[in-house]
């Protein structure tokens, strides 16, 4: 039986030019990721945001993915 994390592949790093918002050029993206990895038979996609990144969770929304689980990572100052 093949493993499930092999099936699967993540998204990582889209941004849209402020000049390019809002006119669906980040739905694009995710579209062509989408179809990029069905074409190379993935059968999920992970992504991950920042909590207060309410932009990318509508887009995300907007293109078909659910939120699953929210994580936190702490950052420490090392000064």
């Amino acid at each position: 039986m093949d493993d499930p994390v092999d099936q699967g592949t993540r998204l990582e790093y889209i941004s849209v030019a402020e000049p390019f918002r809002r006119r669906a050029v980040g739905s694009a993206l995710v579209q062509h990721a989408l179809t990029d990895a069905r074409r190379h038979g993935r059968r999920w996609v992970y992504i991950s945001t920042g909590y207060e990144n309410k932009a990318a969770h509508a887009l995300f929304l907007r293109n078909s993915f659910a939120e699953s689980v929210i994580s936190a990572m702490y950052f420490l100052d090392r000064t």
